[in-house]
């Protein structure tokens, strides 16, 4: 996740941000790599359940509007990285979430191992407390992405910290 967050940071997470609420567009979570479930992953949620999601040379489409995405560093979207720079239209399934880091280039998400099941969200990332310097709470940015049943307003995501 460099970008947002740095190799060895420590953070807090909420794991009670999802008891009422889903997952949603932004998000930072944690989860147990689907994988190897010992491990703990941190990845951004990109697309959640009924989103489409397509790469074109580098740049993310979720729902045909590719995404403005502020947190990914300049230079490190994927190009360069053929088998990462396309990714084929599909549609995330019910109970499942598409989520990619934020260093691209270096990220192990999604595009390599496929859709995350909602069963390994462990909670959301809420604040950085270690080292001392990075102390705050994550900012979270917005998302607009368009509603998957075409409609032509979008649904603008807000996340606030937390």
């Amino acid at each position: 996740m460099f970008g947002t967050l740095h190799h060895s940071e420590f953070v807090l997470v909420n794991k009670l941000a999802y008891m009422r609420t889903e997952p949603a567009h932004g998000d930072i979570i944690v989860f147990n790599y689907p994988e190897n479930p010992s491990e703990q992953f941190v990845k951004r949620i990109v697309a959640i359940p009924g989103d489409s999601i397509e790469i074109r040379q580098g740049s993310v489409y979720v729902n045909g509007e590719m995404l403005n995405e502020p947190y990914v560093e300049r230079g490190a979207q994927i190009a360069g990285f053929a088998e990462r720079d396309e990714l084929s239209l599909r549609t995330v399934p019910n109970d499942a979430y598409f989520v990619m880091g934020d260093n691209r280039r270096g990220s192990r998400d999604s595009r390599e191992w496929g859709f995350l099941p909602r069963k390994f969200i462990v909670g959301k990332v809420w604040l950085a407390y270690w080292p001392p310097d990075d102390f705050g709470i994550i900012e979270h940015f917005e998302l607009h992405v368009p509603d998957p049943a075409g409609r032509k307003e979008a649904v603008v995501f807000v996340e606030v910290p937390g």
